[in-house]
């Protein structure tokens, strides 16, 4: 384990990452910051890799940024280690699931959010509690905004509201929402048992056609891209071999 992250590689290609500092409720030291960024990094050319598990140790997701470390770190590195580290979670090129429990916290929240697929137990819940320390949440407002929407980002941010999981499902931030930790790690394994069924290639391309079409308008420039690219699926290695089997077992 370094600097407060550990990791564990599972079954075919899976990347669990889990933030453990629970005596200091998973919050993001400097250290932990950089060391998850350069994980997420090296994790982003890894062929092999078919999916990311973020998690929490202990009853705590994350807190936020570590305020220990306020009177030594450099503010400028920091905005750009912590902008990395959420733009490599959230570009990553295969599917990233995370499993809260407890508080999301600030940066904590971001890293939860930026993911593709969000799980949490009924205890969890999401805040930026940043303006209450007179600071501005500015490099975690996108990710906020992208899930939660422009209203309840401002609510949390502005308004200091606290969202709970309940909530956040309502509206579409996060995916499902489980009773307790024994039944968010039996829905995280499932959760990784389906996306192993599916076919890695395949994944990736949709992947990086999801976040291409999100913010484009529907028109002729868009269908020559999505024309292309669903040609180059159908002719893969893979699509062929899918079709075949799909094929063969409708004839019996």
């Amino acid at each position: 384990m370094a600097a407060g992250l550990a990791e564990e590689r599972a079954g075919e290609g899976v990347l669990f990452l889990t933030l453990d500092r629970p005596e200091r409720r998973n919050a993001l030291s400097d250290a932990l910051i950089a060391a998850l960024a350069a994980r997420l990094e090296s994790a982003a050319v890894d062929p092999d890799l078919r999916a990311v598990v973020l998690r929490g140790a202990g009853t705590v997701f994350c807190a936020g940024y570590d305020l220990r470390q306020t009177e030594r770190h450099d503010p400028d590195a920091l905005t750009r280690s912590t902008w990395t580290m959420l733009r490599l979670l959230r570009d990553m090129p295969v599917p990233t699931v995370a499993l809260v429990d407890g508080p999301a916290l600030g940066g904590g929240c971001a890293l939860a959010l930026a993911c593709d697929r969000v799980v949490a137990t009924e205890a969890a819940v999401f805040a930026l509690p940043e303006t209450r320390h007179g600071i501005v949440p500015a490099l975690v407002l996108p990710f906020v905004v992208a899930a939660m929407g422009r209203r309840t980002a401002e609510l949390m941010a502005v308004h200091g509201v606290t969202v709970d999981a309940r909530r956040a499902l309502e509206i579409g931030a996060i995916a499902e929402v489980v009773a307790d930790v024994a039944a968010l790690a039996a829905r995280g394994d499932a959760i990784v048992r389906d996306l192993l069924s599916l076919k890695p290639g395949a994944v990736r391309a949709t992947r990086t056609l999801v976040r291409s079409v999100a913010d484009r308008t529907i028109g002729e420039d868009l269908f020559d891209e999505l024309a292309l690219a669903s040609r180059r699926g159908r002719t893969s290695a893979e699509a062929r071999a899918g079709i075949a089997a799909f094929r063969d077992t409708a004839a019996r």
